[in-house]
């Protein structure tokens, strides 16, 4: 595990990258002013449709016509995104990055509403496993105003980490540990499969033969218990799991934590193909949370689940039914 300690310098990209920030966020201001836009309706089935994905990028990144040079620059290039939050945020240029900046920013992935962020005077404490790039806290930061929250950031992938790094000084986001390593069932050495887009690399399977060359990367593991032991955490406010499959071994390997230390929980779940997926975690959670599925999807979906007894079990309640992915 590599721990960087809390955040707490900032950091700014060269000349050139910060002139392209401000002609693309003029040139989005002046589109916008003209063609005014808002983020469209979630869709009652499906997925959005190609129009919708451009509303809601121009509704939720002020710069938008950067995406031009982000799609076509070389692979390598970092550019710098401005969120309708005020944000900015580092994104590699030819991946996911900027997908998943939009739909975790706009709230579209992890709606507001079902967050449980609400109660006054708690001392809020925001676990962020699978924090990717860092989007998700900065999220909960724009949520929280000028409400503090102490953050715990886990990321393994290298690459990914360090743009995580830079995205949260380069915010000023404090107060946060960011911890590189994978959560898992425990501490120890995992393959982190590194042959897929960034957002999705995975731990690679205990006992399955090792991936050729180039195809993965030796990653700390810890478990989720024993890490909030370590950084002197007793109660978490709000735990976000987007960990690639690895959410079944962390539910079982760190229960007795969720259950009696972890107030609201929110989890990409992600089908397996040994029939694994939402109704297994649903059915697994139900004892102790009180849970409502927030988007389903042909891969699996989001969840959210509320400690019963926690105050927050009836916050989202569901009524408007699953949202598709």
């Amino acid at each position: 595990m590599r721990p960087s300690g809390l955040v707490a310098a900032t950091s700014s990209p060269g000349v050139a990258a910060r002139a392209l920030e401000r002609a693309t966020l003029a040139a989005g201001s002046a589109v916008n002013r003209v063609l005014p836009v808002r983020a469209p309706e979630r869709p009652a089935s499906g997925m959005l449709c190609l129009s919708d994905r451009i509303r809601l990028l121009r509704a939720t990144i002020r710069n938008w016509p950067l995406v031009a040079v982000d799609r076509v620059g070389p692979r390598g290039l970092v550019v710098t995104y401005r969120t309708a939050a005020g944000d900015r945020v580092r994104c590699r240029a030819r991946s996911t990055d900027l997908f998943e900046t939009v739909l975790v920013s706009s709230g579209y992935d992890y709606p507001a509403e079902f967050l449980g962020l609400d109660r006054p005077g708690d001392p809020m404490v925001v676990v962020d496993a699978g924090a990717h790039i860092g989007t998700f806290l900065l999220y909960v930061r724009s949520l929280l105003g000028d409400r503090d929250f102490t953050g715990i950031a886990i990321e393994p992938m290298a690459a990914t980490f360090a743009l995580l790094e830079q995205n949260c000084r380069l915010n000023g986001l404090t107060g946060v540990h960011l911890v590189q390593a994978a959560l898992a069932a425990g501490p120890g050495t995992a393959v982190l499969r590194t042959d897929v887009p960034p957002d999705g690399a995975y731990l690679h399977p205990a006992g399955s033969p090792a991936p050729a060359s180039g195809r993965g990367e030796l990653v700390d593991t810890v478990e989720l218990g024993a890490l909030c032991a370590d950084l002197g955490v007793t109660e978490v406010t709000l735990l976000k799991l987007d960990i690639e499959g690895s959410e079944y071994d962390v539910l079982d390997a760190s229960w007795p934590f969720l259950v009696e230390r972890v107030r609201t929980l929110v989890m990409e779940v992600h089908e397996l193909p040994d029939g694994r997926g939402l109704h297994t975690v649903t059915r697994r959670l139900a004892p102790a949370f009180e849970v409502t599925v927030v988007q389903r999807g042909p891969g699996g979906g989001v969840l959210v689940a509320h400690r019963r007894g926690s105050g927050t079990a009836d916050v989202g309640d569901g009524s408007e039914g699953p949202r598709p992915v």
